[in-house]
């Protein structure tokens, strides 16, 4: 009797017995000439597997909301850490993340694959959510978004698709490659003030076994049945605190009249308060500082024998730095006004993508409301700034815990006083200005973003 070596696999190990050969991923008996055809294939895929949560290595922002995505550090969503990416204002705002290095062992086919997002927001007002898309083609074609529609102002970790969900598809390696996949992540909320952070965006591709396509000639008389079970059992529980973003304050004091030294710090806007009264209402058609032209933000007028006209103004850090001296310099739309006065502050941390987040106006004719008020929208680390005009001599007092920040009187006549509110919580902030003894009066805010 002539014995018959077997060529044993369990769970993807190729185990050779003695007088075989190697090779290339196949096994051939040679010490048994006699006997042909005793050759066995094994494959590359004998099991599953999957590649781990793989990092992206490049990003970009994509259409939709403002356009700019995630502005803010948008790289630190490459990695598992204590930073995060940052969307202000991000109802709609999109992303990519790709370049993700996916490998998968030849002639495997994909089985099925998973997103993970750990992200969170500043507040749960509203309807929000975070969708997740996949491109094949670049960018070109995506598949149906998966949503996570957990909402938290704290991190949190959501897994989309697994391991046998192909996202509507079936896929090839290449389209994995870095030159064909994407991931693109939505930002959505009912409201347009809500700001969300991404702090890590890996992907994890599942690869299953090909089904055996080769027979062997000679069957060996033993039988061997693989009994080998894996069973996960790693938890991963996000423990990171995000640190917040710092808030809106005040780089230096409030000056009165057209020149202002600017504050230090970084990302800083400076606030300007252009106020008149005058028999006329010639406007303002321009102002600039050291030469850099000066961005509008809201204005107001009360009409009746006389205008009382107040507007706010504001120039970014590029153009505080472009800036070529310290004076601002205001074009009117006629006649020069008389009892012009102005005021002006040097605010930092302020958002300089979307530095006004919301303004409003209200003015009367009359002696009445007294109080004049005006509100707007915050968001917690926001600030609020005003300015009120009053056609007649007196004393300006704010409300609503406001801090006077200026008051001047022009020929007696004529009085304008500016404020300020930090916010430190989401909702309306009510700007309210009490004269001792108004006859017309106008009023303006803004909120500066963090």
């Amino acid at each position: 009797m002539r014995s018959v070596s077997v060529l044993l696999v369990v769970v993807g190990l190729a185990t050779v017995v003695a007088g075989a050969t190697a090779y290339g991923g196949r096994a051939t008996f040679n010490d048994q000439a006699s006997i042909t055809g005793n050759t066995f294939t094994s494959d590359s895929c004998f099991s599953s597997g999957d590649t781990g949560f793989l990092d992206p290595t490049a990003q970009a922002a994509d259409s939709g909301g403002d356009g700019n995505g995630y502005e803010i550090n948008p790289t630190y969503g490459f990695g598992n850490g204590i930073l995060y990416a940052e969307n202000w204002n991000g109802a709609g705002d999109r992303h990519r993340y790709y370049n993700y290095g996916v490998s998968i062992p030849a002639g495997c086919p994909i089985a099925g694959i998973e997103v993970r997002l750990d992200w969170f927001m500043d507040s749960t007002f509203g309807a929000n959510s975070m969708d997740v898309e996949l491109s094949w083609d670049g960018g070109a074609s995506w598949t149906a978004a998966k949503t996570d529609s957990v909402e938290t102002t704290t991190e949190h970790t959501a897994v989309l698709g697994s391991s046998s969900d192909g996202w509507g598809r079936t896929w090839t390696a290449t389209e994995l490659n870095n030159a064909n996949f994407r991931v693109r992540v939505t930002s959505n909320s009912s409201s347009s003030f809500r700001d969300f952070f991404l702090e890590w965006v890996p992907l994890k591709a599942y690869y299953g076994p090909v089904p055996p396509t080769d027979t062997p000639t000679n069957t060996p008389t033993s039988t061997q049945t693989p009994t080998v079970t894996q069973t996960p059992t790693i938890t991963q529980t996000p423990t990171i605190t995000p640190t917040p973003a710092p808030s809106v304050s005040q780089a230096n004091a409030w000056t009165t009249g057209l020149t202002h030294t600017t504050g230090s710090g970084s990302n800083r806007l400076l606030i300007l308060v252009v106020a008149y009264e005058n028999s006329s209402d010639p406007g303002v058609s321009s102002v600039t500082y050291g030469g850099q032209a000066m961005t509008f933000i809201v204005g107001d007028v009360s009409a009746a024998t006389f205008y009382a006209r107040v507007e706010l103004w504001y120039l970014n850090e590029a153009g505080i730095a472009a800036a070529s001296g310290n004076t601002f310099a205001v074009t009117w739309g006629g006649p020069s006004p008389g009892r012009q006065m102005f005021a002006a502050v040097t605010y930092a941390d302020v958002n300089q993508t979307t530095p006004i987040s919301d303004s409003s106006s209200a003015s009367t004719g009359s002696s009445t409301p007294n109080p004049l008020t005006t509100g707007v929208t915050v968001t917690n680390g926001s600030m609020a700034v005003a300015a009120a005009i009053a056609g007649s001599g007196g004393l300006y007092s704010w409300n609503n815990a406001w801090t006077e920040r200026t008051e001047q009187t022009s020929e007696s006549s004529t009085t304008m006083s500016s404020a300020d509110h930090p916010a430190t919580a989401g909702g309306t902030d009510t700007a309210s200005a009490t004269h001792s003894g108004p006859n017309r009066q106008a009023i303006v805010a803004a909120v500066l973003a963090p």
